[in-house]
């Protein structure tokens, strides 16, 4: 029987080859002969695990499988077909011979039959219904991704892109950190409860007027702001642009809420519509948020995010530490000059209007004034 590790293998074979049909969906000559390399590397995955069930050393030869299967009593099918792949990469990557596209879609058929018989007579699985979600460990991406897989794999196109669209609503809440805060956001976006004396001190008319302008401007370049900080995050994070404004156009909106779960909200593009919801973009979408899923998984990421746990620093002789509860400040420490602590998020504003930042004190969560301490780095 096929081990975890054997599978999961596997799956980076099935990966490979997918996304080698992925750039032959786009019959662009360059597209063809990266998708030969990717089939070859397919192929080629597939194969070491065929090597390690059956039991015999994997060969430095390509073509040597079939021979060294054949005495184990296993015999590979394809061999023509599969010669015919190999050939055509030699020809690109060894003498620059760009292959046509009908050699790319013979090979494509050809590793179509090849991963399923083999994977049925000697692996023992389906091929096809090996998850390309399961190479990704987020637990809420892989969640919906694997929806997205369902969906697709029974035609309903629609709920597969709404499900990728979920889940890489995930993979920028990973990526860019704390999540439970918006980028230059306020516990009340309202300009007129940053400074209320000035508000409350006038009934004028035009001093409202121009408060609701001013805040209604500041809405626009924060709007602007987090459209530029989000686009550079992506392109940090190794996601072609292109293909992201694609995404975007074809998927609705998601929004992740403070307790956790996704929901779609606000207008959808107008290319996110029936015509649209098809194979060939159901396929797009679900690859492009795997891709995007596994780059995260490849390391730390240098995103910006203002709003990550930062580190600040007490300014003044002796700071007092809050916790906040029920609406109330309870005093539950002080800290000397110098003390740094792990802060989260911009300030806050409450009692009597006064800003306090969220830190960590003691394991636990608390708020100190924002006056009395600076950032640290």
């Amino acid at each position: 029987m096929i081990s975890l590790s054997h599978l999961k293998r596997v799956s980076y074979s099935k990966y490979l080859f997918y996304k080698g049909k992925e750039l032959l969906a786009h019959n662009v000559q360059i597209n063809n002969a990266l998708a030969i390399l990717h089939f070859h590397d397919a192929t080629e995955t597939f194969l070491l695990v065929n090597a390690d069930l059956i039991g015999y050393k994997a060969p430095d030869s390509f073509m040597v499988h079939w021979d060294e299967s054949q005495k184990k009593g296993s015999p590979l099918p394809n061999k023509n077909e599969l010669f015919r792949l190999n050939r055509l990469r030699v020809d690109f990557k060894h003498l620059g011979i760009l292959p046509t596209h009908d050699d790319c879609m013979d090979s494509e058929r050809s590793l179509d039959s090849f991963f399923s018989s083999v994977s049925k007579s000697i692996l023992g699985v389906d091929f096809n219904s090996i998850s390309l979600s399961d190479l990704v460990e987020h637990e809420k991406i892989k969640k919906h991704l694997k929806e997205s897989e369902y969906h697709l794999s029974e035609n309903r196109f629609s709920e597969s892109i709404s499900e990728s669209s979920k889940a890489f609503a995930y993979v920028l809440k990973e990526a860019e950190g704390d999540p439970w805060y918006s980028f230059l956001h306020r516990a009340s976006s309202d300009l007129r409860d940053i400074e209320p004396r000035l508000y409350h001190s006038s009934s004028n008319y035009e001093i409202d007027k121009n408060f609701q302008s001013i805040n209604k401007s500041l809405s626009v370049v924060k709007n602007q702001l987090e459209k530029i900080i989000n686009e550079f995050n992506i392109t940090l994070l190794g996601i072609d642009n292109y293909n992201y404004k694609r995404f975007k156009l074809l998927t609705p909106p998601c929004q992740i809420f403070m307790d956790g779960h996704v929901e779609e909200c606000g207008m959808a593009s107008v290319y996110h519509c029936k015509c649209n919801m098809n194979p060939h973009n159901a396929t797009f979408c679900f690859n492009f948020v795997l891709d995007a899923a596994l780059k995260l998984q490849e390391g730390s990421l240098d995103l910006i995010n203002p709003t990550s746990p930062k580190e600040v620093k007490v300014i003044i002789d002796t700071a007092l530490i809050y916790s906040h509860e029920e609406n109330k400040l309870i005093e539950i420490g002080r800290a000397a000059k110098g003390t740094v602590f792990v802060s989260h998020g911009f300030p806050d504003p409450f009692a009597n209007n006064k800003l306090y930042r969220h830190i960590d004190f003691n394991g636990k969560s608390a708020v100190i004034e924002a006056k009395d301490v600076e950032p640290y780095r």
